[in-house]
């Protein structure tokens, strides 16, 4: 089967495209992007469909960057189309928003590719992601922690109307179908850069379990997402039949004996939905807040209670698990965002947050407990600011072992009254990087493979360094 047909039987299997539909290709000039615009331009008459190339000036890689910007131009040209193209300042983006480069471009492409389908009325976004692009971003969820959500990787179409035709494609595929159509294309010289880690995946980890362990991981790894994806809708559909709230005033209740002898697998994702329908959503919301919840809903006797991120407070009282906001719930302290490099006020703690990045070698150790030096390869951007939360826990440096931040702060005799003002410094994924204060967490810490420390330093507004015993 050649790679047309391939493509042609994909999009018939996941539904991914219907007649006469206008279709805004995401177009970088790279080869996988080049690849996707020559596929959809080969099947446009049979799906009657209008090409509309877009590409995103990010502002990055300078010259190199204007020539990708002329070569879609004059690529797009070469099909009849006219290329709609936009330029930011990435860099500058990503300071503002406190993202890595990487993280900003991606959020700016998306919005831009969003923006440009309604202006155009576009139905579906058409992305050039594929199979080898699925086997590392399911690497990379591995190395990162998570579960059978993260798992599933990279689904060919999503919300709103976003399709990658070329998913069960590899990589070779698509380059070799380039040679055979003589279609040039461009490389973006930032895949080249060690210090991703999506490209440490692609050039180092991924060949090497190619070559020492199976030549065929990567469709291993695909079969793997798309057999996880599939089960994880089968259980989505088995919880929400068995999501059965009760109104009360401020939020819901769940029978708590019925969520109780559900499979653990349903009782998470009830759940999940429960904290989603009682609050504003599952932003901040990780795998230990579910955790925490589940260790309540088995726990003997009545009248406990946990605290989660937005004000959400979740109680047991008697047969029932209640999920409220608003007047049960203590002032807490929702995420700041930390640019990096920058600083930010943190009103509620009396604190700022100054962070900076320098080079390993002219970085020592912190000399004071309210700063901390770590990896700024390590962290993924961007960072956050809160107090604790249920289930929170963390690696302290020179500790060797997970700890519960409860039972750490208990250690370090830190007050009561006090607990719920020490500053989390939390990653993208709400893994905290330092206790503000105390000790930082010695995954992100600094080692002989560190090129960049980010420096992070709490100051009181007051004046001077923030005080612990306060």
């Amino acid at each position: 089967m050649d790679l047309l047909d391939k493509v042609k039987q994909f999009i018939r299997k996941e539904r991914l495209l219907e007649q006469g539909e206008r279709v805004v290709i995401g177009f970088s000039g790279g080869p996988d992007s080049t690849a996707l615009l020559e596929v959809l331009s080969l099947l446009k008459d049979e799906y009657d469909l209008m090409l509309v190339p877009a590409h995103l000036h990010h502002g990055f890689r300078g010259e190199e960057a204007d020539g990708d910007l002329r070569f879609c131009e004059q690529h797009a040209a070469r099909y009849g189309l006219e290329l709609v193209s936009e330029r930011i300042d990435g860099p500058a983006l990503a300071r503002e928003q406190g993202l890595s480069v990487q993280e900003a471009a991606r959020d700016a492409r998306y919005d831009f590719l969003l923006r440009t389908a309604a202006a155009c009325g576009a139905s579906r976004i058409a992305l050039g992601h594929h199979a080898d692009d699925q086997a590392e971003t399911l690497l990379i969820c591995l190395l990162r922690g998570t579960g059978t959500r993260g798992l599933t990787g990279m689904p060919p179409q999503r919300q709103p109307g976003i399709i990658r035709p070329l998913l069960k494609l590899r990589r070779s595929e698509i380059l070799a179908f380039l040679r055979e159509r003589g279609a040039a294309f461009r490389q973006d010289s930032s895949n080249e850069k060690d210090r991703y880690l999506r490209n440490r995946i692609r050039r180092e980890l991924l060949p090497l379990l190619h070559e020492r362990y199976s030549a065929n991981l990567t469709e291993t790894l695909c079969r793997t997402a798309e057999i996880l994806r599939e089960d994880e809708a089968c259980l989505e559909t088995a919880a929400r039949e068995a999501f059965r709230p009760e109104a009360m005033p401020e939020g819901l209740a769940l029978d708590a004996p019925a969520v109780a002898h559900l499979p653990r697998a349903l009782a998470r994702r009830v759940v999940r939905l429960a904290i989603d329908a009682a609050g504003s959503g599952l932003a901040g919301i990780t795998f230990r807040h579910v955790d925490a919840v589940m260790d309540l809903l088995h726990a003997g006797g009545s009248a406990a209670r946990i605290h989660l991120p937005r004000g959400l407070v979740v109680a047991k009282v008697y047969g029932r698990l209640e999920f409220k906001t608003g007047r049960d719930a203590p002032s807490r302290l929702e995420a700041f965002g930390i640019p990096v490099p920058g600083s930010e006020q943190i009103a509620p703690l009396g604190i700022d947050v100054v962070s900076e990045i320098v080079p390993a070698g002219g970085c020592g150790a912190p000399a004071a407990p309210d700063t901390a030096a770590l990896d700024l390869d390590k962290c993924a951007l961007p960072l956050a600011v809160r107090t604790r939360s249920a289930g929170d826990v963390f690696y302290p440096a020179g500790f060797g072992k997970r700890k519960k931040i409860k039972r750490f702060f208990i250690d370090q005799k830190i007050p009561w009254g006090r607990r719920d003002r020490v500053p989390l410094f939390v990653d993208r994924y709400d893994e905290i990087v330092w206790v503000g204060g105390y000790r930082a967490d010695a995954r992100f810490a600094v080692d002989a493979d560190t090129s960049r420390v980010l420096l992070l330093k709490i100051v009181d507004r007051k004046g001077g360094d923030h005080d612990r015993t306060r």
